[in-house]
């Protein structure tokens, strides 16, 4: 039965070690190994742990009496299981912190789990750190709802500016009281995680829940963990006006949501969020940013590296607002893999797929070294629907985005970019071969891949001719008058089309989008030096144009 005293011997390094291995806390616990050495398990509490429902009517007669082990309860009908890890939480906090311990069992519950303060500074508060026996070995279950804003596990301050929960949850599994997931449905009211500052997660689960895990706070580290099944899996929500950002994700995989596998309430970013070898997806959208509201940023200073944006029905990168006003700022994906999935896809309420990312503005956002770029495939409108673009810089394989626009019928960037003028601040380079830009096509005809072409009025640009317009450069996307299409201003080797005479030497914009012999060095129409010229097409070393 539940006791104050707690287990028999020190807390130090050898018995840390024995009990946890020589790699810390990467190994699965058992309680035989911990006994003695200063930690507490919530069997020792009463935890059954059977998978069944064992209220603490079955063991005591009356409120009072249940009082007398578990002062936390409030209820008969309180759960042995829940009112044993409160149990073990609140002793470990009342002795100055420690490690409790769920060894392998289905446990479970009908209130929140609530964890003390911890931090660095100031009042210290208590660390509680709270293992499981292994990977999947531990599972934590709430068959009845708690309603909304309820959740399994919470650090109850979170939002305070002194709210830190310093400490590490692992290898714990959260099952909520929701059934089979239906897309865009919202399997359960309340939610898992209610995660606070300065806390670390390791193989940790949540399932079958309004919000996996739901992110107040900074400073924090995830390892491993797993959130699927839920509407959001990932949810940053109504923000600490203090405490944001710094927070690492490794291996995680956040798949088969509802909704979306991040979220982002409009009053708050997904700030300084580091994400490495995640996998983000398998739902409707992988990020959100929801309608309302209050700040603009969805996703700011953040880094995605090797991440998997797979089996997404509406949107890798969504924003809700009708107009539209979501910004990405300050964002590098680097080496990610996206890929459609209909059977994920949300018609209902008018939602469409009409573009892979499909907000406002991008501001200093970097996208490099495309993964896997042959399933990278436009929407119904575009491949990208950006407004307005500042700094912004797109990187390797863009030939394989050209290709799949082209056969799609797509444009790479939606025209609505052309309106505010947004389409001119993207840098665009396939490294080693060339470099270019987005610029829209002027009135009078459409150009294709291959053309020489020439600024027109409005910064636009159109097929060459021998006219003093200066030249723009070479086209690499078909596209029509009025939608944009890239042009290549630096290439040390591109393809043109010139008349069957040409031959290799300097070479000029001519009429019709065509290349012609150059009057000498000084020509001001001069595109470059040609190789391999005949049949109609010339390899030009394209001088810098832009």
């Amino acid at each position: 039965m539940a006791t104050d005293t707690p287990p028999a011997g020190p807390l130090d390094r050898e018995g840390m070690v024995n009990a946890l291995g020589r790699d810390g806390v990467a190994r699965p616990l058992t309680v035989a190994g911990l006994r003695g050495q200063g930690f507490v398990s919530v069997r020792d509490l009463g935890a059954i742990g059977d998978g069944r429902s064992h209220p603490l009517k079955q063991r005591y007669r009356s409120l009072a009496a249940a009082r007398a082990d578990y002062p936390h309860a409030t209820s008969l009908e309180d759960e042995i299981d829940w009112a044993a890890t409160q149990g073990a939480i609140n002793m470990v906090s009342a002795r100055g912190g420690g490690v409790v311990v769920s060894p392998a069992g289905r446990y479970v519950c009908n209130r929140t789990l609530t964890f003390p303060e911890s931090r660095e500074w100031g009042d210290p508060g208590t660390t509680v750190n709270w293992l499981g026996e292994g990977p999947l070995a531990t599972i934590y279950r709430w068959p009845q709802d708690l309603g909304p804003d309820s959740f399994a596990v919470l650090c109850p301050r979170r939002r305070e500016g002194d709210g830190m929960y310093e400490g590490l949850w692992q290898d714990i599994c959260l099952e909520g009281p929701g059934d089979k997931p239906v897309l865009g449905k919202a399997p359960a009211q309340m939610s898992g995680w209610g995660w606070g500052s300065r806390r670390r997660m390791t193989r940790c689960w949540a399932r079958r829940f309004r919000t996996g895990l739901d992110i107040v706070g900074d400073h924090s580290r995830f390892e491993d963990v797993v959130c699927r099944e839920n509407h959001y899996n990932v949810y940053f929500s109504s923000p600490s006006r203090y405490l944001w950002g710094d927070l690492l994700f490794e291996k995680c995989m956040f798949s088969g949501c509802t909704m979306a596998a991040v979220a982002v309430h409009p009053a708050t970013q997904m700030g300084g969020c580091t994400m490495i070898s995640c996998y983000i997806g398998g739902g409707p959208y992988a990020i959100m940013k929801e309608a309302g509201n209050g700040m603009e940023v969805m996703v700011g200073n953040c880094v995605f590296l090797n991440c998997m944006f797979e089996y997404v029905g509406n949107a890798w990168l969504q924003d809700e607002n009708t107009p539209r006003r979501a910004v990405v700022r300050n964002t590098t994906f680097d080496t990610c893999y996206f890929q459609w999935q209909d059977s994920n896809r949300l018609t209902a309420d008018g939602r469409g797929r009409r573009a892979i990312w499909d907000f406002q503005r991008a501001e200093h956002v970097r996208w490099l070294q495309l993964k896997e770029p042959f399933a990278l495939l436009p929407g119904d409108e575009a491949l990208l629907r950006v407004d307005f673009a500042h700094a912004c810089e797109i990187q390797g394989h863009i030939g394989h985005l050209i290709n799949n626009c082209r056969k799609s019928g797509k444009p790479l960037l939606h025209p609505s970019a052309a309106t505010m003028h947004g389409h001119r601040y993207w840098k665009l380079e396939e490294p080693g071969e060339w470099r270019g830009q987005f610029l829209q096509v002027a009135t009078g005809g459409g150009v294709k891949q291959g053309d020489v072409l020439e600024m027109a009025p409005g910064g636009r640009v159109r097929r060459g001719t021998r006219s003093d317009a200066p030249v723009a450069g070479i086209c690499m996307l078909d596209a029509r008058e009025g939608e944009l299409t890239i042009v290549v201003t630096a290439a040390p080797s591109l393809p043109v089309r010139c008349p069957a005479e040409v031959r290799d030497g300097l070479l000029a914009k001519g009429e019709d989008g065509t290349a012609v012999a150059a009057k000498g060095a000084a020509d001001p129409a001069l595109l470059g030096w040609s190789n391999g010229a005949g049949q109609g097409r010339a390899f030009v070393a394209l001088r810098g144009l832009g």
